[in-house]
């Protein structure tokens, strides 16, 4: 599940399992003070009071670019979780892009060139066309499917996912029922909705980093010697 291409953050090399989560506290510890000091800022002076879609916008906005840049982005550490498809104009149904060796072998075959047996290495290099090529969405034959193991992973951690989420919105509830309804500004409404809506757009991606062995000890990937004269 873990997306081998990709596996370093910020030159920070992540197939080893405990750097993974060094990386993993750190982000949620920056975004959750990231959040707090916004909360400081817009409480003050009753800022969101005044201006609550400017509230809204600026906490939406660290929230999603928080996302963009960290480990848990959509298709980085960890590989992509849904089908991606793009519609193309004039034709009915999505379409995928096939754009490499490696994209033309998995909708095929369902392996990277590599992997294949010689005789499927062949096919692909016969049917593969230099350049960028639309063909008909089939989960069964996308470049970016999950075999069975990495679809139970995913289902794991999104289950997980959910039971932090239930557990985040009690502490919430509790947390701003404590405060009492009549001091509440909007931002500490929108900083803490928005802080679960986080969790359930990072959880499965942490729970992955979280959990998953160093590939190069399970064969996801081999060293390999470099040759000698």
């Amino acid at each position: 599940m873990l997306n081998t291409a990709r596996l370093h953050y910020l030159a920070i090399d992540l197939h080893s399992r405990g750097r993974r989560r060094i990386v993993v506290v750190c982000s949620w510890v920056t975004f959750i003070l990231g959040m707090a000091a916004l909360d400081s800022f817009l409480t003050k002076e009753s800022f969101s009071v005044h201006h609550p879609e400017d509230t809204l916008w600026a906490t939406m906005g660290y929230m999603c670019l928080f996302y963009y840049l960290s480990v848990f982005r959509d298709g980085g550490a960890v590989r992509p979780f849904h089908f991606r498809t793009l519609p193309l104009a004039g034709f009915k149904g999505r379409f995928v892009i096939l754009s490499s060796l490696d994209d033309w072998a998995r909708y095929s075959h369902g392996a990277a060139l590599a992997e294949l047996p010689e005789e499927q290495q062949q096919d692909v290099l016969c049917r593969y066309r230099v350049g960028r090529y639309y063909f008909p969405a089939d989960k069964s034959r996308s470049p970016e499917r999950l075999d069975e193991r990495e679809m139970m992973i995913r289902d794991r951690a999104s289950a997980s996912t959910l039971r932090w989420i239930g557990i985040g919105s009690v502490v919430t509830a509790v947390s701003l029922t404590s405060h009492g309804f009549a001091h509440l500004q909007p931002a500490d409404i929108t900083t803490n909705l928005f802080q679960i809506a986080f969790m359930a757009m990072a959880g499965p991606a942490t729970a992955i980093l979280w959990t998953e062995p160093d590939p190069r000890d399970t064969g996801e990937l081999t060293l390999v010697e470099a040759p000698t004269a």
